[in-house]
């Protein structure tokens, strides 16, 4: 089975509109997808094909680094009920 993976890496994430664009761009998404946090939620929660969510920080502060967090959180919340979601952390690379 095909597993979907998105990397989130905050070095290279300027906006919200990144964060979501690349997203659409990696994962299997509806194309009613809306482009938000709890859009986002629902999608990993209705996965039913295996899921990755790399997130890279690289910062400790920041309206990406604060963004990127409500992402991990959501994503964990989601892999306790839903074995298709596995969520990575990592720092970024040089």
């Amino acid at each position: 089975m095909q597993r979907f993976s998105v990397t989130l890496n905050e070095r290279c994430l300027t906006s919200y509109d990144d964060v979501h664009d690349e997203i659409v761009r990696t994962l299997d998404v509806p194309a009613h997808y809306g482009r938000n946090l709890a859009a986002l939620g629902d999608c990993l929660q209705d996965a039913t094909r295996p899921v990755t969510v790399r997130v890279l920080f690289d910062s400790e502060e920041g309206p990406m680094h604060d963004y990127l967090e409500k992402i991990v959180r959501i994503a964990y919340r989601v892999q306790a009920d839903n074995p298709a979601v596995d969520v990575r952390l990592g720092g970024c690379p040089e």
